[in-house]
C-alpha cells in the first residue's frame, strides 16, 4: 500500500477538482490505490462534494420506485355438502370387540365403561375417525390461502 504524499494528494485535489471521477483519480495515480481510498481520502480532506454530477447521473438514469401489490386474496365459496344420513345401526360399546379402525368414534350414550359409540362405516380414504354425518356435526371446513383446504376439529365429544 502506498502512502499518501503531500504530492500524491495534492495531484488527487487537481484531478478531484478538475472533474475527474473517483475511478479515474485512482487510475491515474496508480501504486495500487482504489477508488474506495480516493473517496476516503476525498472526505477526509473535505473536498468540495460535485452535486452536478449526482444530479446529471440521475437525469439520465432515473430510479423509479413501484410499491409491491400486495397478494390477491382468493375466497372460495364451495357449494354446500348434501345432508349426510344418520347411522340407524346398532350401537357400539368400548369393551365390544366389534369396534375397529373403520367405524365412528362418535359416543352416542353413557360414560366410562358403558360409553356407546355410533359405529357406523367411516367414509372411504377419511383420516378422522368419523361416519360422514358425525363429520359435518364435529368438523368444519377452514380456508386457507393454499389450494388444498383442511379439516380442523370443531368439537370435541366429551
Amino acid at each position: 500500500m502506498t502512502a499518501w504524499t503531500d504530492e500524491r494528494t495534492k495531484t488527487l485535489a487537481d484531478l478531484w477538482g478538475a472533474g475527474f471521477s473517483a475511478s479515474q483519480c485512482a487510475f491515474q495515480l496508480g501504486g495500487g490505490v482504489t477508488r474506495n481510498a480516493v473517496i476516503g481520502k476525498v472526505h477526509r480532506l473535505r473536498l468540495p462534494v460535485r452535486k452536478g454530477v449526482a444530479k446529471e447521473r440521475a437525469a439520465i438514469k432515473p430510479k423509479v420506485w413501484k410499491p409491491r401489490k400486495p397478494p390477491k386474496l382468493v375466497i372460495v365459496k364451495l357449494p354446500p355438502p348434501p345432508p349426510p344420513v344418520l347411522w340407524d345401526g346398532p350401537s357400539i360399546g368400548m369393551l365390544d370387540d366389534r369396534l375397529s379402525h373403520f367405524m365412528c368414534r362418535e359416543i352416542v350414550a353413557g360414560s366410562g365403561i358403558d360409553t356407546m359409540f355410533c359405529g357406523a362405516p367411516t367414509a372411504p380414504g377419511s383420516k378422522f375417525s368419523y361416519c360422514p354425518f358425525h363429520a359435518v356435526k364435529n368438523l368444519r371446513r377452514v380456508e386457507r390461502k393454499t389450494t388444498k383446504p383442511a379439516f380442523v376439529p370443531y368439537r370435541v365429544a366429551a
